[in-house]
């Protein structure tokens, strides 16, 4: 009797114990239930703030994409957007300029918000001016251009001289009107004839790159008549002259046969300059200058504008009475913009830059008339008076 008690005892102990067990594991399960149910809920919340977050970022990118489309639209809108709604995400958008920080100049800040569900998003942009660049083709005429003989090919004067840039293609023409090639032109480039114009060709011409016909006409703004006052008004000449050799009155310029006139870099207005037979301006080494041109220009034989030099550094603007005109052996380095201009270059002269102007554009006469040289640099050059949107150069999240 004595040992069938101390077996039960011995039992209830065991049983006892086994119930602790139990308890025990049931416990640590729970704890690890909760633990998994709790880093659960955590993981849910920082899903939630991580998709939360992400979709405040997007809302301020597409505030950003707002005030662009509407810069493009208008360059002088500065917003602000206030509180704007693209689905579920909010957006509000600011624009800041030289009013609020002198240093800006011409460079616009735009700030964008977004928010979603208690996140935000900051993102900020710089921008500045997308300006109209104009020297895209070798020659462009807005009313006809023939090209009798001769070719168009292409360098860069920001890489190098012309003999280790050049390339035969990059020498595209244009007009909106009508366009004659004859007597074995060589286009290096691409031919654009406007849907209002006609392509001749006497079949005797090579053109390297597409011909384009059928498409709108490009557009050849004139040069607004506030520009022409603002460069007399701030002419260099004769400040920026040195040389001798050359008469100046009445706005009207005269090199004499085998003188040179060097330019300081500046801003000049003229009504008419007449170079001589062998005569010359030059501009001073390192600098440019921006010339607004009222007549005619003329460049008789063996004379030259800015021979040697860089065409970005010699930009001429025409007014719409105005004339250049090559004689023999005649050099031109530079970029010339005449929306009503006329234009002309006989036999053996030579043309480094881009020429735009209205009509009777390049007609060289001698089949054997050397290339005209599109200097490929001049893709860059923005007219800062006409602005056409803002582009992004710089952005950020703060």
């Amino acid at each position: 009797m004595l040992k069938l008690s101390n077996s039960k005892q011995l039992q209830q102990k065991e049983r006892g114990s086994a119930i602790l067990i139990v308890l025990a594991l049931i416990a640590m399960i729970t704890g690890i239930a909760i633990m998994s149910v709790d880093r659960s809920n955590t993981d849910v919340e920082l899903s939630y703030n991580q998709l939360h977050e992400e979709q405040a970022f997007y809302g301020a990118e597409a505030g950003l994409a707002r005030a662009m489309v509407e810069l493009n639209r208008d360059i002088n809108w500065r917003g602000p957007l206030v509180d704007e709604k693209i689905d579920q995400n909010a957006y509000a958008v600011i624009v800041l300029d030289s009013t609020w920080k002198a240093t800006l100049k011409d460079t616009i800040i735009v700030r964008a918000t977004g928010r979603r569900e208690g996140s935000h998003a900051n993102l900020e942009v710089w921008m500045t001016p997308k300006n109209f660049r104009p020297f895209r083709y070798a020659l462009f005429s807005d009313f006809w251009l023939r090209i009798t003989g001769g070719c168009t090919d292409s360098y860069n004067s920001d890489s190098g001289s012309y003999a280790a840039t050049r390339t035969d293609t990059g020498g595209s023409v244009g007009t909106n009107g009508d366009m004659w090639l004859r007597e074995g032109a060589v286009i290096g480039g691409d031919v654009f004839v406007g849907d209002s114009g006609t392509f001749a060709d006497d079949g005797t011409n090579t053109i390297l790159g597409d011909l384009i016909t059928g498409k709108p006409s490009l557009e050849i703004p004139i040069v607004p008549a506030s520009e022409f006052a603002d460069a007399k008004a701030n002419n260099s000449a004769p400040a920026g002259f040195s040389g001798s050799g050359y008469t100046y009155s009445l706005d009207k310029l005269t090199i004499n046969d085998n003188d040179t006139l060097v330019l300081s870099g500046g801003v000049y207005y003229f009504n008419d300059i007449t170079i001589g037979m062998h005569g010359a301006i030059k501009v001073k080494p390192g600098e440019s200058v921006t010339v607004y041109m009222k007549q005619h220009i003329e460049i008789r034989d063996f004379g030259s504008i800015n021979a040697g030099g860089n065409p970005t550094d010699m930009i001429i603007f025409a007014d719409s009475a105005s004339r250049l005109r090559l004689e023999d052996q005649a050099e031109f380095r530079g970029a010339y913009w005449g929306p009503g201009a006329t234009f002309r270059s006989r036999h053996s002269s030579q043309v480094y830059g881009s020429i735009y102007v209205e009509r009777e554009t390049m007609d060289l006469i001698d089949p054997d008339a050397p290339c005209f040289h599109y200097d490929r640099a001049l893709a860059n050059y923005g007219l800062r008076s006409r602005v056409e949107g803002y582009e992004m150069c710089a952005w950020r999240q703060f």
